[in-house]
């Protein structure tokens, strides 16, 4: 998408590659939408950076560079209803800040899947599943403690573990 320097009068007004800015009422700064940075931005104006995958990240503009404010995650898949990221795994794994719901098949052997570090994940809840009948456990391992402890263990077929970061720790969601 590309920017246009042009700023609509009145609320807003889409441009015909999508891009836009739309005036801020209280403050009459632009706020600014897409996947490419703004061109010729004023100090205190917003931009919503794009990063896909119905992710985005917030900045504002300090006079002379773009400060990140906070990483917006959009669950939401319109129209209605919830919609998450998943993905399948066989190995041993570190689960990334984007792997909402992971499905770990332990058939071969014993899986270990690591969470990443609790104070970049504020907020961030991973879903963490067991799919197949072996033997085989599927541990969650953490640095930081996950309700006071540092592992747990899924050990049957369709076992679940739930767990939200609160900046310093995991908890578990039961």
């Amino acid at each position: 998408m590309a920017w246009h320097n042009n700023r609509p009068s009145g609320i807003g007004s889409p441009s015909l590659d999508l891009s836009y800015t739309q005036e801020n009422i209280n403050n009459l700064k632009a706020n600014f939408f897409g996947d490419t940075e703004p061109v010729n931005p004023s100090t205190g104006e917003i931009w919503i950076k794009d990063i896909g995958s119905s992710d985005f990240e917030q900045y504002v503009y300090d006079g002379s560079s773009w400060i990140k404010l906070q990483r917006i995650r959009s669950p939401l898949s319109l129209p209605g209803g919830l919609s998450f990221k998943t993905r399948e795994a066989s190995a041993t794994t570190t689960l990334l800040s984007t792997d909402d719901v992971t499905f770990f098949d332990a058939t071969s052997g014993a899986i270990t899947v690591g969470l990443p570090d609790a104070s970049t994940n504020k907020g961030q809840i991973f879903f963490i599943f067991k799919t197949d009948a072996s033997a085989h456990f599927v541990t969650l391992s953490s640095d930081d403690l996950i309700s006071g402890v540092t592992t747990k263990d899924l050990s049957s077929q369709f076992n679940c573990v739930k767990v939200i970061s609160d900046g310093s720790t995991y908890y578990e969601i039961t």
